[in-house]
């Protein structure tokens, strides 16, 4: 019989997920995805609190603000084609004044304080060990926005630098949150544009950061998105017509995976429940008015009743 994948089997997460958790999805595209799935399935979910980033420096940023007690302010924006950029931002956070582009940064920096103050699970995502510097100032920025690269450095994160930036952080939003549990994953995406093998070394310092965190902190766990990605699907059908990104049946089985390992067993039939209900709700008909509308409408009205009673959330 020919296989078609490794049928890999994630261990159980070491604090395990319930529907009713404040869950926070930090770093590049898995944390979107995941995060995309759950807020989809009415979990309460904060999602890249600086868009999505992908060194793992930048994406420390936002957690060494809160636990310093610092906003975003102009000093840490650029002004390139109409738009003020932050340096530490994805260029959805964007504006073409200095004030509403604060304002949105600052914002979801409030945001993500409030939900730590409550929040069961912290997943971060690395995507790169590549960074680029600004020649300007010698800044590690998350995002170029298109601005020429001869104002950047770009340079091979090292394995040093990343784990002393992420055990202050963690450290001490441990300390300050004891309740969070850390997950670290490393995003599938291949980042083509570093060339081949490029692309491999920057995969192997952040997976081998990852395990060396969890195996000398106390706290720390690791999901293996790239691994589930790339070592157990391993087939074009799974990417995109890019060759990069994971297709929709890729993300479908990353997130069976997740939901199977870091969910409890009331979580997993909530998931089941609510995702039977969105698919009953997305139920199209050609007319309204007539006998089969008000058929669903009443179907999702009962289930609705029935699903807000058992698990007591409001849909």
């Amino acid at each position: 019989m020919i296989r078609y994948n490794l049928n890999m089997q994630v261990p159980a997460a070491l604090k395990a997920v319930n529907y009713t958790d404040t869950l926070i999805f930090s770093g590049s595209c898995f944390s979107e995805h995941i995060a995309n799935k759950l807020k989809a399935l009415n979990i309460h979910v904060n999602a890249l609190p600086n868009g999505i980033v992908f060194n793992p420096l930048s994406v420390l940023e936002p957690f060494k603000r809160i636990l310093g007690n610092t906003e975003f302010t102009e000093e840490d924006l650029l002004f390139h084609d109409g738009y003020w950029h932050g340096i530490y931002h994805h260029g959805s956070f964007s504006e073409i004044t200095v004030s509403e582009t604060l304002h949105r940064m600052n914002h979801a920096l409030h945001q993500l304080k409030r939900d730590l103050e409550h929040a069961s699970h912290l997943f971060v995502t690395f995507g790169t060990a590549y960074a680029y510097r600004l020649n300007s100032d010698n800044r590690i920025v998350a995002n170029c926005h298109k601005i020429p690269q001869s104002e950047f450095t770009k340079q091979l994160l090292q394995s040093s630098q990343m784990e002393e930036a992420c055990r202050d952080t963690f450290g001490h939003l441990q300390n300050q949150y004891p309740n969070l549990q850390i997950v670290l994953t490393v995003s599938p995406v291949r980042h083509l544009r570093d060339g081949i093998s490029e692309n491999l070394l920057s995969k192997s310092l952040l997976i081998s950061l990852c395990h060396h965190l969890k195996n000398t902190m106390s706290g720390i766990d690791y999901f293996p998105a790239y691994e589930i990605v790339n070592e157990d699907l391993r087939d074009y059908r799974f990417f995109e017509s890019d060759g990069a990104h994971p297709n929709a049946m890729a993300i479908d089985c990353v997130f069976e995976k997740f939901t199977g390992s870091s969910c409890n067993i009331v979580t997993k039939d909530y998931i089941r429940d609510i995702a039977a209900f969105n698919k009953l709700c997305a139920h199209k008909i050609l007319k309204s008015g007539g006998e089969e509308y008000i058929k669903l409408m009443s179907a999702i009205e009962q289930k609705r009743a029935q699903l807000s009673a058992l698990y007591q959330i409001d849909l």
